[in-house]
């Protein structure tokens, strides 16, 4: 079944056209054509003084089972009661098997009242068909017809002899609790308020505010963007594999077009649009749950965090999200997860309408019963809701009846277990063919950004981008202008490129009118990037602006000036040795993320620039890198530090700092920690991407085992892994961190 045309279906109406109330719902002619090989019957019944229509079909060759079909959601403002013929049906028919299904007696999000009606066309059979009564009879549903299942099976718990939940809604009042909170914490990043429930007037203007602040439909490219991207992954079922090209597709292709008065329609994202009741033209839904909604312990966080209590950028959140206190009841039937016949239920990967948090629900409640041994989940990784291949659904189908007849369960994944979830190879095992922007299962290799030089590794790690309109030089000699102008560099989302001192590098200035460029930052004074350097760059009609103070110290307070005027006054710091590079260097992608600025202090003494500018930023709080021997107790004072027994062991500690800050570890940047280079350009570049940066010591990875082991503890986890090299990573070394992250070979 097609994603986009099921969207598009739901969509059929104009988003902003409110209907206050539902209309008089027709029955549309349920008449139908039967296969070849069966016979049609169609009309309408009563079921409890609600009328709905019907369809079924039965093959010549009927082996007495019958599958009872719930399909998905209708919008409510869709006048037509309209029954649906189930994906599967030619596999029914080649089976000799027979199928019924209902148009429901309303649209809209409904459960009550479909799961008698569904149950009344196996009751009624005979009667329909003028034949016998089903001898075995299946339930099987799509998304919101997952949920009719889920509930069928408690409230008729003999009837049926095996069920098929697809997409299905089977966590009930959590995925709209869900979609609530999306929009929260979305709301909070953005510093956008929330009404709480959703409505049309969220359409009109807090949801496109908070687009545009998280880069939604851009990329996700700001820190908010991307903890808002952890944060919907952790909601929406935990840490896994094809989670972040979903979240695109949901953001972008899957986005929803307003009608506005203007006409020039513009785009919310799905997630957004849904909250709106966008699909539902304004006619109220259970979506947001009024009167049932409650946050008020909820504690949101990053699905990559390590730390056991929540970080500053985790408590931060927590303390910005709007909170909800109700204790009403759910508006229709939940589920208890006691099924009493064999279920097998299948979920895309990617789905965020109905996501994988609906699998991990249903397997705690069905665990929690004991009944696990009932229960068999799969997963197919495609980005969209119900996008089954015929070969995955009926497959699925197949093993159910074989799981039925013989007793013995077929092959499924324990998606209870959070490990099997953010397996690389989820989904695998199901999935018949790969979908347009989904990660291969093969794998992962590493993606080498290799240049002869530092000049030419950061035009290296530049040349993914595109365009950017402002870059950020710095000296290539020398490390303290690139490390603090790193941070500088994740507050503009600018790249960060290396120079001589003395001219400007024909390679540097070609990357940056590919790029499109139009403003350079230099970092540092004339001894730094010399007149002729900024003389060459006017000549190329690049205007130029420097950040410098009259040594490094103060060039680092310039820098943390800047960051402040771009972005605001950021109320921490880091705090480096400003003589040597080995403990400082791991930050750069951390600070580039936060633009969070990097001030640098003497060992044993604290330089009256640093201290300058510390009061200028209104005495920030600070956090320390590396031991004693970078910066001295002296000079540290109380203040915590990011800090191991070596350079690597720092790097570790940097590493969790970043997982906590937001930043994933599931395609990981590596640079050597032997020389500075490479890693302050590698450094924004991940954060721009998301990532964590790992340094490593690429001409012997014992010698950094505590960064080497952290890879290692991603086998079976990462997607990939970019390495950013000059030379100094060999290719032995980078074959090993392959094969460290591969499952079964680390």
């Amino acid at each position: 079944m097609s994603t986009l045309a099921l969207l598009l279906g739901l969509l059929a109406a104009p988003a902003v056209a409110q209907t206050p109330e539902p209309p008089d719902y027709v029955i549309a002619d349920p008449a139908f054509e039967a296969l070849p090989g069966a016979e049609a019957f169609a009309g309408t019944i009563d079921t409890d003084g609600a009328e709905h229509a019907y369809r079924i079909e039965v093959p010549d060759d009927w082996n007495g089972t019958l599958v009872l079909y719930a399909h998905g959601f209708v919008g409510p403002q869709q006048e037509e009661l309209v029954v649906q013929d189930p994906p599967l049906r030619p596999l029914f028919v080649q089976q000799g098997i027979a199928w019924a299904a209902s148009s429901y007696a309303a649209n809209g999000y409904v459960i009550d009242g479909p799961v008698d009606q569904t149950q009344d066309l196996a009751d009624r059979f005979a009667e329909l068909t003028g034949g016998d009564a089903p001898t075995a009879t299946i339930i099987h549903g799509f998304s919101m017809g997952g949920h009719i299942t889920g509930v069928a099976l408690e409230r008729y718990p003999d009837a049926y002899v095996g069920a098929l939940p697809a997409c299905g809604v089977m966590g009930d009042v959590e995925l709209f609790e869900y979609f609530t909170d999306v929009n929260l914490v979305a709301g909070a990043l953005a510093g956008v308020e929330v009404p709480v429930p959703g409505g049309l007037p969220f359409l009109g203007g807090p949801a496109q505010q908070i687009s545009a602040a998280l880069g939604l439909q851009t990329g996700l490219a700001t820190p908010a963007g991307v903890q808002y991207a952890d944060v919907v992954e952790a909601l929406s079922g935990g840490e896994r594999p094809t989670f972040e090209e979903s979240l695109t597709f949901w953001n972008t292709l899957a986005a929803v077009d307003l009608d506005g008065e203007d006409g020039d329609a513009p785009t919310v994202p799905f997630l957004q649009a849904l909250y709106g009741n966008a699909l539902s033209a304004g006619i109220p839904t259970p979506v947001g749950v009024e009167g049932v909604y409650d946050n008020a312990g909820t504690i949101y966080g990053f699905p990559n965090a390590t730390s056991a209590e929540p970080s500053p950028q985790e408590q931060a959140l927590n303390a910005a999200v709007a909170r909800v206190t109700n204790d009403g009841e759910a508006p229709f039937p939940t589920i208890d997860g006691t099924p009493q016949v064999p279920t097998l239920s299948l979920h895309t990967t990617g789905d965020l309408f109905v996501p994988l948090l609906n699998q991990v629900v249903y397997a705690e409640e069905v665990e929690a019963n004991g009944l696990s041994d009932n229960l068999v989940q799969r997963t197919v990784r495609a980005p969209g809701h119900c996008d089954f291949t015929a070969e995955e659904l009926g497959g699925a189908f197949v093993d159910l009846l074989t799981w039925i007849q013989t007793g013995t369960a077929p092959a499924g994944e324990a998606l209870i277990d959070p490990a099997v979830r953010a397996d690389r190879s989820l989904g695998c095992a199901f999935t018949s063919e790969t979908r347009a922007g989904m990660p291969p299962c093969e794998v992962p290799v590493a993606d080498v950004l290799l240049g002869g030089d530092p000049v030419a590794t950061a035009i290296a790690v530049t040349s993914a981008r595109t365009s950017a309109t402002t870059a950020v030089l710095a000296r290539s000699d020398a490390y303290a202008d690139a490390l603090t102008g790193s941070a500088l560099a994740g507050a503009l989302g600018a790249p960060l490129l290396l120079n001589p001192v003395e001219s400007l590098d024909p390679t540097v200035l070609a990357e940056l009118q590919r790029l499109g460029v139009t403003d350079v930052v230099l970092l540092g004074g004339t001894a730094a990037l010399s007149a002729a350097v900024e003389q060459a760059l006017g000549d190329a009609d690049i205007q130029t602006s420097r950040v410098a103070g009259t040594n490094r110290f103060g060039t680092a307070g310039a820098v943390a000036g800047a960051i402040a005027e771009a972005t605001g006054t950021p109320t921490d710091v880091f705090v480096a040795d400003g003589g040597d590079f080995p403990d400082a260097v791991g930050v750069a992608g951390l600070a580039a993320f936060l633009g969070q600025p990097i001030l640098l202090v003497e060992t044993d003494r604290m330089p009256t620039e640093t201290t300058e500018a510390m009061a200028a930023l209104g005495g920030p709080a600070v956090t320390v890198l590396g031991g004693v021997d970078a910066v001295s107790a002296e000079v540290a004072g109380d203040a915590p530090r990011l800090a191991g027994d070596t350079r690597y062991g720092t790097s570790a500690a940097v590493i969790d700092a970043s997982r906590n800050a937001g930043l994933r570890i599931n395609q990981p940047w590596v640079a050597t920690g032997e020389t500075f280079a490479d890693a302050l350009v590698a450094g924004p570049a991940a954060a721009a991407a998301g990532q964590v940066m790992v340094l490593v010591d690429g001409g012997d990875l014992e010698a950094s085992a505590e960064t080497t082991a952290v890879l290692e503890g991603l086998s079976g986890l990462a997607q990939g892994l970019t390495v950013v090299t000059s030379g100094e990573v060999s290719d032995g070394a980078i074959i090993a961190l392959e094969t460290a992250v591969r499952p079964g070979e680390g």
